[in-house]
C-alpha cells in the first residue's frame, strides 16, 4: 500500500504536468485563424475596415459589426453580406439612404470591387480579393443560364436565293428596343392571348405571412402592424414560457414589412439580435424565445 501511495506521488503530478501542457499547445495551435474577405475603405479618415463574416453590419451603433461615429449615418446604415453568386449590399431602412456608384439602392444592389458605397454623406471603398467560392457560383449560375438559353426555340433564318435566280422575300423583323441597365418593374395585371378568348386580364396577389412549422400555423399579415407576444391583445399568440406579452412587431413600412423587437432584447432575426428594424425578406427566421417563425412571401394569380 506504501509503495502504491509513493508511485501516485510521483505520477499523478506528471500526469497533469501533461495534460496541461497539452491544453495550452491545443489552444495556442488550434485556434482558427480569422478569414479576411474583403475591405471597406473611409475615403475620409482613411481608415480601413475588414470584413470577416458572411454578413456584416455597418451603422453607428454599439451593436453593430462595423461601428463609425458619424452623425449622418443610423444606427444600423446597412448590412453587406457575401453569397454563393457574389456581394449584396441591403438598406436597413435608414433615412439617409445608401448609393452604390451615385445610385440609391432599393432593398438591396449587388456590388463588385472598386465600387463606391456611399453611406449617408461619407463614401467608402469596396475592395475584395478573388475569391474561389464566388467564382464558382458565377459559373454555375452562367452555366445555368446558358442551358435555359439553350432549350429555347431557335429563330428561323430568312431564305437563301433560290435555283432558278429569283431572291427569296426578306423576312421583316420589327426593331428590338435597347436594353436598360434596370428591370423594369413587373405589373400588377397583364393580358395574355387565350385560343377562347382574345385577351383575359390576369391579376397576381401577394401575400406575406408568418409561418410556424412546428405547429403549422399560417399568419397572414395584413394591416400596418402586427403584435407578437403572450398577451390577449397580440395578433400572433405565442405559448413559450419565456416569452413576454408583448415580445416583437411586425410594422409595415415603405419599403416592406420589418421586425422591431418591444424591448425584451430575445428577439432574433437569422440568428442576430433586432436591435433596430430590420427588413424582413422571404425564408427570413424569426427567433421569439423558445419559438421561431418564418417569413414566407406567397403569390398567386386570380384570373
Amino acid at each position: 500500500m506504501e509503495f502504491i501511495t509513493s508511485i501516485s506521488r510521483i505520477v499523478l503530478p506528471i500526469i497533469t504536468a501533461v495534460l496541461l501542457i497539452k491544453c495550452i499547445l491545443t489552444l495556442w495551435l488550434g485556434h482558427p485563424k480569422e478569414k479576411t474577405y474583403g475591405y471597406i475603405t473611409d475615403m475620409l479618415s482613411g481608415e480601413r475596415y475588414a470584413l470577416n463574416m458572411w454578413e456584416t453590419s455597418i451603422g453607428r451603433g454599439a451593436a453593430c459589426d462595423i461601428n463609425v461615429s458619424y452623425d449622418s449615418i443610423s444606427r444600423v446604415q446597412a448590412v453587406i453580406t457575401r453569397r454563393i453568386d457574389g456581394w449584396y449590399i441591403y438598406d436597413t431602412l435608414s433615412k439617409a439612404g445608401n448609393k452604390v456608384n451615385g445610385e440609391k439602392i432599393n432593398k438591396k444592389q449587388t456590388i463588385e470591387n472598386g465600387d463606391i458605397i456611399t453611406m449617408g454623406k461619407v463614401r467608402f471603398r469596396f475592395e475584395i480579393a478573388d475569391d474561389p467560392v464566388i467564382r464558382v457560383g458565377k459559373q454555375k449560375k452562367k452555366a445555368a443560364k446558358k442551358a435555359a438559353e439553350a432549350k429555347m426555340p431557335a429563330q428561323k433564318a430568312p431564305q437563301a436565293p433560290t435555283s432558278s435566280g429569283t431572291q427569296a422575300r426578306p423576312v421583316r423583323t420589327s426593331p428590338q428596343p435597347a436594353a436598360t441597365p434596370h428591370r423594369a418593374k413587373r405589373p400588377d395585371s397583364y393580358t395574355v392571348e387565350t385560343p377562347k378568348t382574345q385577351r383575359k386580364n390576369v391579376r397576381r396577389i401577394t401575400q406575406n405571412c408568418l409561418v410556424n412549422k412546428d405547429t403549422g400555423e399560417i399568419f397572414i399579415l395584413c394591416g400596418n402592424e402586427v403584435k407578437i407576444g403572450t398577451g390577449r391583445r397580440c395578433d400572433i399568440r405565442l405559448t413559450s414560457k419565456h416569452a413576454a406579452k408583448l415580445h416583437a412587431a411586425v410594422v409595415l413600412y415603405e419599403d416592406g414589412w420589418a421586425i422591431e423587437d418591444a424591448g425584451t432584447g430575445k428577439t432574433l432575426l437569422n440568428g442576430k439580435r433586432v436591435t433596430a428594424p430590420q427588413l424582413l425578406f422571404d425564408g427570413d427566421i424569426i427567433a421569439l424565445a423558445d419559438e421561431r417563425l418564418y417569413f414566407v412571401v406567397k403569390t398567386k394569380t386570380v384570373s
